[in-house]
């Protein structure tokens, strides 16, 4: 039973006595680097304001859902929206690999909010 060796990373391409990454198989790859390369290219003063701005889209939403939307659900499909749209923006901007047994997990997700969405058609009088 020999343990599995990581594939050697550009670091250490580049320099071969550089230690080896310990981690997750998945993640990280040399695709994933070139995609969010440009992100060091942003103005080190300005990097706080970009996931700030983030931030408050988030809880002007969450806000908003509040007002149309009972609590109970509306947690719920907060909860379930930040995970498959994580995993998406993981998968499509940053180029990571995501495992199938994530993307099965997301479609169970997705499948759960579809279904709290359209749980007033089944007759959920006391929401109002």
């Amino acid at each position: 039973n020999t343990p599995r060796i990581p594939p050697p990373t550009t670091t250490q391409i580049q320099d071969p006595h550089a230690p080896i990454r310990r981690g997750s198989s998945h993640g990280l790859t040399t695709e994933s680097i070139n995609a969010i390369s440009m992100v060091h290219r942003i103005p080190w003063y300005l990097q706080p304001a970009i996931s700030g701005l983030f931030n408050l889209l988030n809880s002007a939403l969450r806000w908003a859902s509040y007002i149309y939307v009972p609590a109970s659900k509306a947690e719920m499909l907060i909860a379930g929206t930040e995970l498959t749209l994580s995993v998406l923006v993981s998968r499509l901007i940053r180029k990571r690999f995501v495992s199938w047994n994530r993307w099965v997990a997301v479609g169970i997700v997705c499948v759960g909010l579809i279904l709290i969405g359209f749980s007033h058609l089944l007759g959920d009088e006391e929401d109002g």
